[in-house]
């Protein structure tokens, strides 16, 4: 009943075609695209999870246990979880170099075994 009356309320929205709304879904996509306007975009929880997994970001508890296995865990005490997150992306993209004028605190052997295990090359 929930779900009928948030799309009947969506449906009636009925933004511009230049702009795009995306609609979480946790049920059956074909059925669910073949009822909205085409500027909708149903989002599968799935698929985003493995975009993220893609882009290298990872979950919370398989990025601390990376920074365990690294010995890097009590240098990133001072870090909120974007800020480790943002260096989990940044290790395959940039130098050990740059990598540690960006995060001095770490140093580069520390830096260099983040990036064998993350699979990237030093």
């Amino acid at each position: 009943m929930a779900i009928s009356a948030f799309f009947s309320f969506t449906l009636q929205a009925d933004p511009s075609p230049s702009v795009q709304i995306n609609v979480w879904s946790g049920g059956h996509i074909p059925t669910l695209k073949s009822v909205l306007p085409p500027n909708y975009v149903v989002l599968d929880r799935k698929v985003e999870q493995s975009n993220s997994h893609d882009a290298g970001y990872l979950e919370p508890s398989r990025r601390d246990a990376l920074f365990r296995k690294t010995g890097i865990e009590r240098r990133l005490k001072m870090f909120d979880d974007l800020d480790k997150d943002l260096l989990v992306v940044a290790i395959p993209h940039y130098s050990v170099s740059e990598l540690k004028a960006q995060y001095p605190m770490l140093e580069e052997n520390e830096i260099r075994a983040l990036k064998r295990e993350l699979g990237s090359s030093p």
